[in-house]
């Protein structure tokens, strides 16, 4: 048994490590980019994400709240997640594949953003729900990010940005994938909040 989890953590641990330096550094900086754009035109960010991830679609927009900005008013950040209320009722009157568009239905507008978290991307059977929302989101003209693991699945067709967590053993794939998410997009806040604090507000080009 003493074996079996010492080989357990350094498994997880050498499978993240692995996985949080091969992330593609230039889908982040989009991602930076976006976020400051969407912020210096006051435009809303919507946040969604289902099982874990709906708890790091939660955090993330806490954070774009109240400390991606530092000492400046926050991002308008929302997550959908947390409006148990509207999601059940949607989940119970039209089904749980379309909850988060009739949920962005009447929200979003041009030159939003809206931000999925999920281990497999939307693949066949996961997450079509959050598919669906990034997709009306588009047609709306909003931008989309996604956050993924097991090779991004339908999210690196239907987002502007992919963030992909690569190179995940599939023993590991949920619990490594969903902590890096957290990890990452920490990123994204201290980035924005590095950008704003400089002059003018603007990341460095």
């Amino acid at each position: 048994m003493t074996d079996l989890l010492n080989d357990t953590i350094a498994e997880y641990l050498d499978a993240s490590a692995r996985s949080l330096t091969s992330v593609d550094r230039c889908a982040l900086r989009r991602a930076v980019d976006l976020l400051l754009d969407a912020y210096l035109r006051k435009s809303t960010i919507y946040t969604i994400g289902n099982g874990g991830s709906a708890s790091t679609s939660m955090h993330f927009a806490a954070d774009l709240g109240k400390f991606a900005t530092g000492d400046k008013p926050g991002f308008a950040a929302f997550d959908l997640t947390a409006n148990t209320s509207s999601l059940t009722a949607w989940t119970n009157d039209e089904g749980w594949n379309g909850v988060y568009s009739h949920m962005l239905a009447p929200l979003v507008r041009e030159g939003d953003i809206v931000i999925a978290f999920s281990v497999h991307g939307g693949t066949e059977g996961w997450s079509g729900n959050l598919v669906k929302g990034l997709k009306l989101a588009r047609e709306r003209g909003a931008q989309t990010i996604g956050f993924a693991g097991d090779g991004g699945g339908q999210f690196k067709e239907v987002c502007d940005v992919s963030i992909i967590v690569p190179q995940v053993p599939d023993v590991l794939l949920t619990p490594v994938t969903e902590s890096l998410h957290v990890s990452l997009f920490h990123l994204l806040c201290t980035c924005t909040r590095r950008a704003l604090s400089s002059a003018g507000g603007h990341s460095d080009a």
